[in-house]
């Protein structure tokens, strides 16, 4: 039995913290005692038991290959299917606000997208939503000026 090396842990509170495993999200919320008992392997064979489900704890290395590969493979998984584009066809604006990172730096002004890029990326997402039967967005951003 290991942790996962997919498992991430986030002090959220003073003494309060989230383990997960970044594949499944599955979040438990311990306090600094028991994440220590946690890595320590010292719990109780119900809290192993929801460790396992959680994918916390796993048999070994390759259970975290098969697991990161198996949900690479899920075609159909919702959660990694991308359903929106954002075309950022320019970053120049009118509004020229103090502010704003893009124009208080000289390689980003007046940078517009062409229109045969834009015509690529459009057919390329297109493309990926017809093959994978998605009804996706695009939005267009920028272009202010």
């Amino acid at each position: 039995m290991i942790i996962s090396k997919f498992c991430k842990e986030i002090e959220l509170y003073d003494n309060e913290y989230a383990i997960y495993n970044n594949l499944y999200m599955n979040i438990i919320f311990v306090d600094k005692i028991k994440l220590n008992k946690i890595k320590e392997f010292n719990v109780t064979d119900e809290e192993r038991k929801e460790l396992i489900k959680s994918k916390i704890y796993i048999e070994d290395e390759l259970e975290d290959e098969n697991n990161f590969k198996s949900i690479l493979l899920k075609k159909d998984n919702e959660m990694y299917k991308i359903k929106t584009m954002y075309l950022c066809v320019t970053n120049e604006c009118n509004l020229r606000c103090k502010y704003c990172f893009i124009n208080n730096q000289n390689e980003y002004k007046n940078g517009v997208m062409s229109e045969n890029v834009a015509i690529f990326a459009i057919d390329k997402f297109s493309e990926y939503l017809i093959n994978n039967n998605i009804i996706g967005k695009l939005i267009f951003y920028g272009g202010e000026h």
